[in-house]
């Protein structure tokens, strides 16, 4: 690539993730309304909102790398992007105790004119979590769940009660394996 990729997120933890396999990026927000249609599988949700996310950059950058990525949980039916409020995030954390939930980030990568759109997953497993633990997580002075899909972050206080199976990048946002594979050409 002789001009940095765009990176069509303003993720922290995707940031990271780039900035880690040595890409070299710039960082557009990308003027996309994220809605979840629930009727919809999971896989095609994240897809289409990864590609929405590029999309909608792609006029300022139409001759450039874009790269786009967003991340959905599914659990039992139901797809969860990120909560609007406390209580919402209490009603979802009491679902998934002693349970398992799928995190699943959709890849949209423009490139050379042409599309390339993939999904990866991981499973998250929850330890038993009293209504204790579920306040102190919601209410804690320095919350990590804002802003997360699930409204939990594997990478900072959730990791007390959640274990990973899978791809851990995935569950951040951003799949190493895609990067190196089709960014990095490992």
């Amino acid at each position: 690539m002789s001009q940095p990729l765009i990176l069509a997120s303003t993720s922290p933890r995707r940031q990271e993730i780039l900035k880690n396999l040595g890409v070299v990026f710039e960082i557009v927000s990308p003027p996309f309304e994220e809605i979840i249609d629930e009727s919809l599988p999971a896989e095609i949700i994240v897809a289409d909102l990864a590609f929405g996310k590029a999309r909608s950059v792609l006029p300022q950058y139409q001759h450039r790398t874009i790269l786009a990525a967003d991340t959905v949980v599914a659990f039992e039916h139901r797809k969860l992007g990120k909560p609007k409020n406390k209580e919402e995030l209490t009603s979802w954390l009491t679902m998934f105790s002693a349970k398992s939930c799928q995190v699943l980030t959709g890849h949209a990568l423009f490139q050379n004119n042409r599309w390339l759109v993939e999904v990866y997953s991981a499973d998250i497993q929850f330890a038993q979590l009293s209504a204790t633990d579920i306040q102190n997580y919601v209410n804690d002075p320095e919350p990590d769940w804002i802003d997360k899909a699930g409204g939990f972050a594997v990478q900072g206080k959730a990791s007390l009660f959640t274990s990973v199976q899978g791809q851990y990048s995935t569950v951040l946002g951003l799949s190493e394996e895609f990067v190196k594979r089709v960014i990095l050409n490992q």
